[in-house]
C-alpha cells in the first residue's frame, strides 16, 4: 500500500468515527454545497462547503487502484447536472474519467464510464467543460493545442474519436462555457479567447472575441470561471500571483482592463491555479499551483464579485496529513 493509499484509508476511519459519509458509502448532502478538490492522484469531496473552514477531514475521497487515475490534472474537474456525473482529465492516463453519481462516489471505486483509447486523441487533457443543454463536452489539450469536442457526453465511453476539434491555438489551460448563450471561453495563457455557436465550431476557425493586451494584465493565466447571473468573468492569473475579474463577459472584447484584480500579501495568493465559484452566495474559491514554499490549501472569498485589492480571505479549508497539498482543480456545485 502506498503513502497515498494509506493516507486515503486513514481518512476512510476517520469518517467513519465521525458518523459521516463512510468510503464506499452514500449520504444526503449535510448542509449548502458541495466542494470537490482534485489531487494528483484522488478527490477530496467536502459537504457543507459554504460554511468550512480551518483543517477539516472531507466527507468522502474518491482514489485507489481501481479509479485508475495516473495524474488528474490542472483545472479538470467538472460536475455535470443534473445528470450528476464528475468528469476527471488525466495527463498519465490520457484518459477522462467518469463517475456517477457525483453526490455520492466515494471510496475505491472504478469509474462509471471512461474515455480512453487510441481513437482518443488526448496526452495533457487541462480543463473540460460539459453543455449539458446540449449533451456535449469540450475538452482542452495544452500539449496538442486543442480543443476537442464528443458529442452524447452523458453516454460517452470506451474508445471514442472526437466528433470536433477546435484548432489554431497557442496552448489551451482552462474552458468556461454560458451553455444558454452557447458560448465557449478558452484560456491560452496571456489571452482568453471566446467562441460563439461553440456546438458547431470545428477546425480552425477564428474567436469571434479575444481578450489580451497590456492593460488585461494577462500573464500565465490558468483556471477560469465565469458568473453569468453577475456577467463576470474570474481569471486565475498564475504568471502574477492575483486573480483578474473581468466585468461585461459576455461582451468584453480586445485589450480591456480588470473590474478587480485581487492581490497583495494578505490574499496569500501564489501562482494560483484554478478557482470555484459558489454563484447563489456569491463565494469564490482558490487554489495555488503545486509548490513546498507556497501556502497550502483553499482560499474562500465572500461577496466575490465585489472584492478588490489586498483582500484577505473569509475562510482558509486544509486538511490533515496533507491532503490537499498538491490539490489542482475545484469545482463547486449548489445544494
Amino acid at each position: 500500500m502506498n503513502g497515498r493509499n494509506g493516507l486515503a484509508l486513514m481518512f476512510c476511519a476517520a469518517i467513519a468515527v465521525l458518523g459521516l459519509v463512510g468510503c464506499g458509502g452514500g449520504g444526503e448532502l449535510s448542509g449548502p454545497g458541495m466542494l470537490f478538490v482534485t489531487t494528483a492522484d484522488g478527490v477530496a469531496i467536502f459537504h457543507a462547503a459554504s460554511g468550512l473552514t480551518g483543517e477539516v477531514v472531507p466527507n468522502r475521497y474518491l482514489a485507489g487502484a481501481n479509479t485508475g487515475f495516473g495524474s488528474l490534472n490542472l483545472c479538470s474537474n467538472h460536475v455535470a447536472l443534473p445528470a450528476n456525473d464528475l468528469y476527471l482529465g488525466d495527463s498519465i492516463a490520457d484518459a477522462v474519467f467518469i463517475f456517477r453519481p457525483a453526490s455520492t462516489v466515494d471510496g475505491n471505486v472504478a469509474p462509471t464510464r471512461l474515455l480512453q483509447g487510441d481513437a482518443v486523441p488526448l496526452d495533457d487533457p487541462v480543463g473540460l467543460v460539459v453543455d449539458t443543454t446540449r449533451d456535449i463536452l469540450y475538452v482542452g489539450d495544452s500539449s496538442k493545442n486543442t480543443i476537442y469536442v464528443w458529442d452524447d457526453a452523458s453516454t460517452l465511453d470506451g474508445n471514442v474519436a472526437p466528433d470536433r476539434t477546435i484548432t489554431g491555438m497557442t496552448t489551451c489551460r482552462d474552458l468556461a462555457l454560458d451553455r444558454h448563450t452557447n458560448t465557449l471561453y478558452a484560456c491560452l495563457g496571456d489571452e482568453i479567447r471566446v467562441f460563439d455557436n461553440a456546438s458547431t465550431r470545428d477546425g480552425a476557425a477564428a474567436a469571434d472575441r479575444v481578450i489580451a493586451g497590456a492593460a488585461t494584465q494577462l500573464a500565465g493565466a490558468f483556471g477560469i470561471e465565469l458568473d453569468r447571473n453577475r456577467d463576470l468573468l474570474y481569471v486565475a492569473n498564475r504568471g502574477s500571483d492575483n486573480i483578474l475579474v473581468f466585468d461585461n463577459a459576455s461582451t468584453i472584447n480586445g485589450n480591456v482592463q480588470p473590474l478587480h484584480v485581487i492581490a497583495g500579501a494578505t490574499t496569500d495568493l501564489s501562482a494560483p491555479i484554478d478557482l470555484a465559484l459558489d454563484v447563489e452566495r456569491d463565494h469564490l474559491y482558490e487554489v495555488n499551483d503545486v509548490s513546498p514554499a507556497r501556502p497550502k490549501g483553499i482560499r474562500v472569498w465572500h461577496n466575490a464579485s465585489s472584492v478588490d485589492g489586498n483582500i484577505p480571505p473569509n475562510r482558509t479549508i486544509t486538511s490533515p496529513g496533507g491532503l490537499l497539498d498538491d490539490a489542482r482543480a475545484l469545482t463547486f456545485i449548489s445544494g
